[in-house]
């Protein structure tokens, strides 16, 4: 009986491994690190991504601190050249292997052209961008990765003289990067370029889930109906499933969400008006025959926001509604912590949120001047309870309306409205600051 035992657990020791292995193998992914920097022309220098060209230049001991006394004036030369990044990088034969492999990338300040091994993947134009590039046919097991930079003003000046129309702001309005590095009443003109995100490679066999998104659609006493939105890498030919708290969920491209409920929900509220709770998310994604395909696991909250505007005896009201209940906002203007935005780190943002709920507020708003905010600075509210008045990035001009610049702000509208959307604290899209 015993050996019967052991056999029967050495059996499902091997099962439990290989479903292991099998899962492990699903998809792979990597940094690209290792970076070098140079103006065009000269010789190359270690350089760190995420960041910035001036944050490199200072590593280097290339030029001394912009914020010292007026060396600001004296490195206004860098905004003037063409600079390159470049990454050399190798390819396993597993990633190889794989039929999908996606080079991603974003945060690319500004105007750049993208080679992969001498071939030309990209031209961005976009700080606010996210890329998603097919690179498995020009993949080799030793590669090199280049971004060619554009001097911005050099490329917004040309937009704006062929533009037949003139637009208060200057030539800033015609380039989607922040618009403080052109100069602000808090801080300095820099305009520079580089990699201010991770450069990473994905590779996949099966589709992968890329997006997910938990909508809360009705709270009636105690039971919250959910939505559960899926978005998946690719769609193949066949339809899927996700399981889900003991539950199989067909999807498929054209119907690609799910509704369950929640009996006896906890509620995510703003700090003063109660907790900030929060639910687990497991979801395994299978396809019809039920092979596993992917999974993840997050966490998402059940709230419900409302912005009130009704006739009152001054004109037209302005409160938001959470879960039913009237909340009185108090807040700030949040812009970016630091020049350099990759020099932001957890601990920065801990103390800013802290001591903003030291100062009894319970509201930011993420100015349109500067950044989509990391999505550290995001999660932090969501677990302090301080909501978000989250801007779209534009600030005191007037901006192009034509098909080529409404285009990007569309694609840039999208990614970063799905980004942000899961996040409980995110409480209002506002258009721009002071436009």
């Amino acid at each position: 009986m015993f050996e019967n035992i052991r056999i029967l657990s050495c059996i499902l020791f091997f099962i439990a491994l290989f479903s292991s292995c099998e899962r492990k193998n699903i998809s792979k992914e990597f940094l690209i690190n290792h970076w070098e920097f140079r103006e065009s022309g000269s010789d190359w220098f270690p350089a760190i991504v995420p960041g910035s060209v001036h944050l490199d230049l200072l590593t280097n001991n290339l030029i001394e601190s912009p914020f010292y006394r007026a060396n600001e004036s004296n490195i206004q030369w860098i905004e003037e050249k063409k600079w390159s990044y470049r990454s050399n990088f190798e390819v396993s034969s597993d990633i190889m292997s794989m039929d999908k492999v996606d080079l991603i990338f974003s945060g690319i300040d500004t105007y750049a052209k993208v080679y992969l091994n001498d071939s030309l993947i990209q031209s961005t134009n976009n700080f606010f961008l996210t890329y998603s590039l097919d690179v498995k046919s020009l993949l080799k097991t030793n590669n090199t990765l280049r971004f060619d930079f554009q001097p911005v003003l050099q490329m917004a000046s040309k937009i704006q003289n062929e533009a037949p129309y003139n637009l208060p702001g200057g030539e800033r309005v015609f380039v989607r990067k922040p618009q403080f590095h052109f100069g602000w009443d808090w801080g300095p003109r820099l305009l520079g370029c580089g990699i201010t995100e991770y450069v990473r490679i994905s590779a996949y066999n099966s589709p992968q889930i890329i997006d997910t998104y938990v909508e809360t659609l009705s709270i009636v006493d105690s039971t919250a109906v959910m939505k559960v939105q899926v978005e998946l890498s690719h769609w193949g030919s066949e339809d899927y499933v996700i399981q889900f708290n003991d539950n199989a969920y067909p999807i498929s491209s054209s119907n690609n969400s799910f509704v369950f409920e929640i009996n006896k929900a906890h509620l995510w509220w703003p700090i003063g008006y109660g907790k900030q709770f929060f639910h687990l998310l497991d979801l395994t994604l299978e396809n019809i025959k039920g092979d596993f395909l992917d999974e993840v696991s997050e966490k998402f909250a059940v709230r419900q926001i409302r912005l009130i505007q009704e006739p009152d005896d001054f004109g037209k009201g302005f409160k938001f509604q959470v879960n039913g209940n009237d909340i009185y906002a108090k807040g700030a203007n949040f812009i970016p912590l630091d020049f350099f935005h990759t020099r932001v780190d957890s601990k920065a943002y801990r103390i800013a949120l802290n001591d903003a709920i030291s100062a009894n507020m319970n509201m930011l708003r993420v100015w349109g001047g500067g950044i989509y905010e990391d999505d550290y600075f995001y999660e932090l509210c969501d677990s302090l309870g301080i909501m978000v008045w989250q801007d779209f990035m534009f600030a005191c001009a007037m901006y192009p309306g034509d098909s080529i610049f409404m285009s990007s702000v569309e694609h840039e509208a999208i990614q970063q409205i799905k980004r942000l959307r899961k996040h409980p604290s995110v409480s209002l899209w506002c258009g721009n600051n002071e436009n």
